[in-house]
């Protein structure tokens, strides 16, 4: 979401009623909006898809690839007059400027209907409503600060699977001596971003990482557990290859999978592209989360639905929302990117070893905590990701003063 955007009553007015797509004039007719175009993300939201096609639906798929871009291009459309029928979001705020603009269609009545409170988590429930309003369907739960590895390579080298990101670097250090690539990066700024928090977490501690997300403290910062996990954060760049600027994730996933490089750092739905190429969860690939104890960070992307006038198109949407809701093709979405089927009445039977993993410790009483975009604003994460993206690229570059513009970026956030 651009940082700069404001929904204002102004736009309300002047869209909000006149909110008619011309892909609604055909009967039973939904775009949706997207970023998930790698392989195992593709087959997930294809089952949503066969899903709304099968009960007299017509599916149209705009991918646009990023999350960024993708929320970009919703926020335009919607915002311009000519939305679509449903699009992509994270789980947090990023939808309520909308819902505070009137652009969003109210759900109460088919959450209702179908007894979205009773099917929920407590906390999901929450996090989709503003107001008392359910505006977003949660479709996909994921864990965002796991760690990926090659598990073939890993016994070449005579190495155990790390268990905190101190083991990780002596590892690290076996591989790159063994003349393998240590660490796959996606070269973007939202996987830099997720590395980051993901080692503040859990090498910084659970302590500084909520007072920093959620108490915008600029002493957090300043602290010696903020420094060391800056310091783990820059160390980590040692061990990537020249070819990582801007690499998709998917790519770096898949330079794991091909014996290329033996670990990478990514949320759960990476287990999709590993189990398409053919690998077994812990048999040829393996799954954690490093120090473990400090938390499970939990991150989860919703759909919205914007306000349409044409009744064709609304008859379209309101099929749409129902058929992404069902638990049944809720788990068959899941089953294929790795995220948890958290509706109950989802079939949770045929889990593997990954998604289980991810599951019990989700449920785990007092582990689970928010990822950055459940935490903090679009604004926030756009501003820090910048920061962490340039300390990144810019190694040997001063954490003296990366501490000091981060402390004053979060002691200014609103």
């Amino acid at each position: 979401m651009n940082a700069k955007w404001k929904v204002t009553a102004a736009l309300a007015v002047l869209f909000g009623l006149a909110a008619a797509s011309n892909a609604g004039a055909e009967e039973k007719r939904a775009e949706v909006i997207h970023w998930l175009t790698a392989k195992s993300e593709s087959a997930a939201i294809g089952e949503f898809a066969k899903a709304f096609n099968a009960a007299g639906g017509t599916w149209v798929d705009s991918a646009v690839a990023g999350g960024s871009n993708a929320k970009a291009t919703a926020i335009n459309r919607i915002v311009g007059g000519t939305p679509p029928s449903a699009a992509m979001f994270n789980l947090g705020p990023e939808f309520v400027e909308l819902a505070q603009g009137n652009l969003l269609r109210d759900l109460n009545d088919i959450a209702a209907k179908n007894d979205w409170r009773g099917k929920l988590p407590e906390a999901l429930a929450e996090a989709a409503q503003f107001n008392g309003h359910f505006y977003v369907v949660p479709t996909a739960l994921n864990g965002q600060n796991f760690v990926w590895y090659n598990k073939a390579l890993l016994k070449q080298i005579g190495a155990e699977e790390p268990k905190s990101w101190d083991e990780l670097i002596g590892v690290l250090d076996k591989v790159k001596a063994a003349g393998k690539i240590p660490l796959a990066m996606a070269g973007q700024k939202t996987w830099e971003a997720q590395l980051f928090w993901a080692v503040l977490l859990g090498n910084g501690g659970r302590d500084v990482y909520l007072k920093v997300m959620k108490g915008h403290s600029a002493d957090a910062v300043r602290s010696d557990a903020f420094r060391k996990a800056v310091k783990t954060f820059a160390h980590l760049h040692d061990y990537i290859d020249e070819g990582s600027p801007g690499r998709n994730w998917n790519d770096a996933a898949n330079m794991v999978i091909t014996g290329k490089a033996v670990f990478m750092q990514m949320g759960t739905w990476a287990r999709g592209e590993f189990n398409a190429a053919g690998m077994k969860p812990d048999v040829d690939y393996g799954c954690t989360i490093l120090d473990l104890d400090q938390g499970y960070q939990l991150q989860g992307g919703v759909f919205v639905y914007p306000k349409l006038s044409d009744k064709a198109a609304i008859d379209a949407q309101t099929l749409l929302i129902e058929t992404m809701s069902n638990p049944a093709n809720q788990a068959k979405f899941a089953s294929q990117n790795g995220s948890i089927p958290f509706w109950k009445g989802a079939d949770r039977s045929k889990l593997d070893a990954c998604v289980a993993k991810s599951a019990e410790w989700a449920t785990r009483p007092g582990l689970a905590v928010g990822a950055q975009g459940v935490l903090m604003s679009p604004a926030l994460n756009g501003d820090l990701n910048d920061l962490i993206s340039s300390f990144w690229n810019t190694p040997g570059s001063s954490a003296d003063t990366f501490v000091e513009n981060f402390a004053s970026t979060i002691a200014n956030a609103q």
